[in-house]
This record gives structure tokens, C-alpha cells and sequence, in this order.
């Protein structure tokens, strides 16, 4: 038989331990809010590049991102 206080000591270590998996994820969630424009114009050697729809340039947080297959 189990001593009782070996197994309240049991139990809350896990309490403690489900506490902080579930306090750290909700710490790393990030409330930032992302801007994100589309319809970027993109000309190559003076001639614009007409892209895919699911191949769009797009800017977000100040740097432009581009489909490097449709570049290339």
C-alpha cells in the first residue's frame, strides 16, 4: 500500500506540470496582427510579369515575397 502522502505528492506534481503545458502555450500565442497586401505590380527588365492566382507576390511586415517557380 501506497504511503498518502507519496501519492498527493504524485498528484500534484502532475497538476503542476499540466498547469504549465497549458499556460505556455497560451504565453506563446501572439496577439500581433500581420498586414498583408496583394496585388503587386512586378515588372522584370521593364516588362510587367503576369502571375498565377495561387502564385500572387504579396508584402507582409515591409518585405516583398515573390514565387521564385514563376520568376525562374
Amino acid at each position: 500500500m501506497e504511503n498518502k502522502n507519496f501519492t498527493r505528492a504524485k498528484w500534484f506534481v502532475a497538476g503542476v506540470l499540466a498547469t504549465l503545458m497549458l499556460s505556455g502555450t497560451a504565453l506563446l500565442a501572439s496577439p500581433a496582427i500581420r498586414e498583408v497586401v496583394f496585388g503587386v505590380n512586378v515588372a522584370i527588365n521593364g516588362e510587367a510579369i503576369q502571375f498565377e492566382d495561387d502564385m500572387r507576390p504579396f508584402i507582409m511586415d515591409g518585405r516583398t515575397f515573390l514565387p521564385v517557380r514563376a520568376i525562374a
